[in-house]
């Protein structure tokens, strides 16, 4: 019997940061002979084409099984969080830093946050600015908060994070639905050069990076 293809549909959220690992994800299940097909806005995709040197990264896919097509296919839902597990947790669980007087976080307001499974603490002013009341009425924000809605209903969550580094927050969202430590993304072998571009001129930090001493900087 032939086996069935996989396949799999992405949908980033367009910005830099959550593209960039979205990508290599994207190109590294290809390169395991899975198909895929990433969906972004046309407007990110010339911004990210104008913006490097090297040829297109997705013309590139395509010769590793990665289609550009936006449908709808009625496929298993998975969510994939591109920030740290620690950062995700916070914003899953918005509706019990409401009831504490968390959310939307006072911007001059600094609490220490013990409440939440899996997590031992954090101060309020360590929070994501898209928790800040300043942010509150942004349609970023709404986005955001409706985006995190659907992820309570995907069948289950990855996260480009090392399992042993956050393996409280994980093990507790374990207990809600199935989440899985798969980072760190960028750092996956053979992928093409290009698939780690930006929307953005390149920088570098290896000057700043030489500047430290050895074992002093935590990538995340």
């Amino acid at each position: 019997m032939r086996q069935r293809r996989g396949h799999a549909i992405m949908v980033a959220f367009p910005f830099q940061g959550h593209i960039t690992p979205y990508t290599n994800l994207a190109m590294k299940l290809a390169s395991k002979g899975i198909l895929v097909t990433f969906v972004h806005l046309e407007f990110i995709h010339h911004k990210l084409l104008s913006s490097l040197s090297e040829p297109d990264p997705f013309s590139l896919a395509r010769e590793s099984g990665l289609d550009i097509l936006a449908k709808k296919h009625n496929l298993l839902t998975v969510s994939f969080s591109t920030e740290p597990a620690l950062a995700f947790s916070l914003t899953y669980h918005v509706r019990l830093l409401r009831e504490n007087g968390h959310y939307p976080c006072k911007d001059n307001v600094e609490e220490e946050i013990k409440y939440v499974d899996g997590i031992k603490s954090v101060n309020t002013k360590d929070l994501m600015l898209y928790l800040k009341e300043c942010c509150s009425s942004t349609l970023v924000h709404r986005v955001q908060m409706k985006a995190f809605d659907e992820v309570k209903k995907s069948d289950f969550i990855l996260h480009n994070t090392v399992y042993e580094l956050e393996s409280d927050t994980l093990s507790a969202l374990n207990k809600i639905q199935p989440n899985y430590a798969v980072g760190p993304i960028s750092f996956s072998k053979n992928l093409p050069p290009s698939a780690t571009g930006t929307l953005w001129s390149e920088s570098g930090c290896s000057v700043w990076l030489w500047s430290k001493s050895p074992g002093s900087v935590l990538y995340c």
